[in-house]
């Protein structure tokens, strides 16, 4: 009877292809990150892939034991560690919905990972609090005035402005008026 270890020779190339399968892993989640069909067929596909080759990997090991050739047997372990690897991205990613994260609640997990809008966090900011000339504190007072009322701009034949664009170096204060 043939063995594994008779008909397959190991390589540096095939070690290269071997470590070439959990970056494949990595790339099926980018590109089909929104279909929740297609991730899990991948997956299924690349475990299973990963988990016949390891066995198939492990066998070869042993035949190269039995016959002696340390060499074989070593790149044949080498092989085996993307494999594992792969298996452990792909059950260690299981059941990430669209959005990035598990569908149970992420505070029950222990993982900490519980976004909160920080908008929501900011503090309302008055006139007094801002920095500025009082000549462009009157033309802001003016230009938001003329957004409240349209009636008053259209009395005037102004066009309604779209919004404010805001110019000057970094750190003037641009951001904190808006």
């Amino acid at each position: 009877m043939i063995s594994l270890y008779e008909i397959v020779k190991l390589s540096q190339v095939t070690l290269l292809v071997i470590f070439l399968l959990p970056f494949s892993y990595y790339g099926y989640q980018s590109r089909y990150w929104h279909s929740q069909e297609k991730l899990r067929l991948c997956d299924f596909l690349l475990q299973s892939s990963a988990a016949i080759l390891i066995l198939l990997f492990l066998i070869f090991m042993y035949g190269a034991a039995a016959n002696g050739d340390r060499d074989q047997m070593q790149l044949a372990m080498l092989h085996v560690v993307p494999l594992v690897l792969t298996f452990l991205a792909v059950s260690k990613g299981k059941g990430v919905g669209v959005e990035g994260k598990s569908p149970k609640s992420a505070e029950s997990e222990g993982t900490g990972y519980d976004p909160k809008a920080r908008n929501q966090e900011i503090e309302e900011v008055a006139w007094d609090d801002l920095i500025i000339s009082q000549q462009t504190k009157a033309e802001l007072v003016s230009v938001i005035n003329l957004l409240k009322n349209p009636e008053n701009a259209k009395s005037y034949g102004i066009a309604l402005p779209k919004g404010i664009l805001f110019n000057g170096p970094p750190g003037t204060g641009k951001t904190t008026i808006a």
